[in-house]
C-alpha cells in the first residue's frame, strides 16, 4: 500500500519504486555497537578454540557461557603455566 507521503518522495525523486524507507539506517552509534560486539564474538571464538586445542580446560563445553575476560585470563593462566614447565 502507498501512502501520500511515499507518492511524494516518489514525485521528488527520493524513494524509487523498488525501494522501501520505511526502517532507518543505523545509526553510527550502532554500527560501532555492532562492530564491537563482533569484535568481542571472534576473540572469544578464538580463544575458546586455543583452549580447546591445548586441552588448557577440563570441561571445554561450558566456555562458551564464559564472559571475554574470563576466557582471557584462564589463556593467561594456561600460558604461565606452560612458560613455568619450560623455563
Amino acid at each position: 500500500m502507498t501512502t501520500k507521503i511515499d507518492k511524494k518522495r516518489k514525485e521528488e525523486g527520493s524513494l524509487s519504486a523498488n525501494k522501501c524507507n520505511r526502517f532507518p539506517k543505523a545509526s553510527p552509534l550502532m554500527m560501532h555497537v555492532n562492530q564491537l560486539r563482533r569484535a568481542v564474538e571472534n576473540r572469544k571464538k578464538q580463544l575458546i578454540q586455543a583452549l580447546r586445542d591445548h586441552s588448557a580446560v577440563p570441561d571445554t563445553e561450558r566456555l562458551n557461557a564464559w564472559t571475554l575476560s574470563e576466557l582471557e585470563r584462564e589463556w593467561s593462566n594456561y600460558q604461565r603455566s606452560m612458560h613455568k614447565e619450560i623455563g
